[in-house]
């Protein structure tokens, strides 16, 4: 654990895209997450064609 906060006393700019790459990856994954939930959701709202005739 001293080692990790020497390394991060030496480099933080490193850490901090390291954490912001982290961030962006995890809004990345939330946003895909929820396009799919909303577009499930929005197919099933729509009728089948079957219905229509």
């Amino acid at each position: 654990m001293d080692r990790l906060i020497e390394y991060f006393q030496q480099f933080p700019l490193f850490f901090w895209a390291l954490a912001a790459l982290a961030a962006a990856m995890a809004a990345l994954g939330v946003l895909l997450i929820v396009r799919a939930f909303a577009k499930r959701k929005a197919s099933s709202k729509t009728p089948p064609r079957d219905a229509e005739l």
